[in-house]
């Protein structure tokens, strides 16, 4: 998946998950959702690429299901102690990107390490393959850059967000 991509499915599933939360818990900053939507790619990549060049690709530690499922457990806790939902917001975007990412079609990945410690190679794509990925990239960026200049509650909408986190 795309970066833009990861993004527009972590705010998305950020405000369809506030329902579930009481009305005193609700979060008010999507900004952390969006940053947890890339989360994974922005810890394992440089690790893969400057740190640890032998490992088989850059999908390993924050791309297990171990990383976004800490981030929420330690999320809920604070959102219930302090009503602080920003670190329960980076835990939904980043579940988001391990859904859909290639690692959520291999369970000896999306696992790790309960099937052994050597790091597999993420190459099952669970929706469909990384060309319509780059399809549905390509149209999210175009629409962001189309419907602000030619839809006036669209340019409010994304200036909301980007200054309080509002969507």
């Amino acid at each position: 998946m795309y970066p833009v991509t990861h993004v527009c499915i972590a705010i998305g599933a950020a405000k369809a998950g506030e329902r579930l939360l009481p009305e005193g818990l609700r979060p008010a900053d999507h900004r952390f959702a969006a940053v947890g939507g890339l989360l994974p790619d922005l810890i394992d990549k440089p690790l893969a690429w400057f740190l640890v060049p032998s490992i088989p690709d850059d999908h390993f530690l924050a791309h297990t299901l171990w990383f976004p499922l800490l981030l929420l457990a330690a999320g809920l806790v604070l959102a219930a102690r302090a009503t602080d939902t920003r670190l329960l917001l980076l835990g939904v975007g980043a579940l988001t990107h391990i859904v859909f990412d290639p690692v959520a079609g291999d369970p000896h990945k999306l696992f790790w390490p309960l099937f052994g410690t050597s790091i597999p190679h993420a190459n099952a794509y669970l929706f469909d393959s990384p060309i319509s990925g780059l399809r549905i990239e390509v149209l999210l960026i175009a629409a962001l850059l189309i419907l602000p200049h030619a839809y006036e509650p669209f340019r409010r909408r994304l200036s909301d967000f980007a200054a309080f986190g509002s969507v």
